[in-house]
């Protein structure tokens, strides 16, 4: 045994073992939260413009259903639903397609500098 450590009781060393796995776990639960987040925030920066698109009829299409379905007390609510990104679901179905491509269009490019940040701080925290 090395000068100056002191032999821990079984007891001590079970709990610091434990503590040590709890750690890990919290950790690695963090990390993969994390992970997860950063793939959410650069999801559209490899989408073409023709997957933007294809993604935005198909969203339109279907809250232009949701809403005609609505009963008359739920289509202002159903048509608020998604309006920042498409307008409201009660505007014609070419006006909601075009808001969207250009929200989509726009969050594409910002998930772009966002994926190019993460790339460069990936290549400068590798040459340490």
């Amino acid at each position: 045994m090395a000068a100056g450590f002191v032999k821990a009781p079984p007891r001590i060393k079970q709990s610091l073992r434990r503590a040590t796995i709890e750690s890990c776990c919290r950790f690695l639960s963090t990390f993969g939260r994390l992970f997860a987040a950063t793939q959410a925030l650069i999801f559209y920066a490899d989408r073409t413009d023709a997957e933007i698109r294809l993604y935005v009829e198909q969203e339109v299409d279907e809250r232009v259903k949701l809403y005609e379905e609505a009963d008359e007390r739920s289509k202002g609510l159903v048509s608020l639903s998604g309006s920042l990104a498409f307008g409201m679901a009660n505007q014609p179905r070419d006006q909601q397609i075009a808001a969207g491509i250009e929200y989509f269009t726009k969050l594409r490019e910002h998930q772009r500098q966002i994926k190019q940040a993460i790339e460069e701080l990936e290549q400068a925290n590798s040459k340490r």
